[in-house]
């Protein structure tokens, strides 16, 4: 009976392998944040361009505008990228930006 006590406990009390840290999708999101923030700020350069434009272009409205359709376009483009990682995984999915904009 002893010798079962000491298997058993040799047996929990093993620790499992720890897992991978970072796992390798991190840097790749890492990356797709780093893009996304990039792109954003650069919208933001867009609009005060936009804003120095001779007068009848340069309106607020007009920025308005600009950002509806950016934010329509993002909102197309959230709901393909979710079809996309039910259907194909998230690794593809992040790699897909990453490789196109590096």
């Amino acid at each position: 009976r002893p010798a079962r006590v000491a298997a058993c406990e040799l047996k929990h009390s093993s620790q499992p392998p720890s897992p991978m840290w970072p796992h390798r999708n991190v840097p790749l999101g890492l990356l797709s944040n780093f893009l996304s923030t990039t792109a954003g700020s650069i919208g933001i350069a867009r609009d005060a361009y936009v804003l120095l434009l001779p007068e009848g272009v340069g309106t607020a409205t007009n920025v308005g505008l600009m950002e509806g359709m950016s934010g329509v376009v993002n909102l197309l483009t959230s709901f393909a990228a979710g079809v996309a990682t039910d259907r194909c995984g998230r690794s593809p999915v992040l790699r897909l930006p990453a490789a196109a904009c590096g």
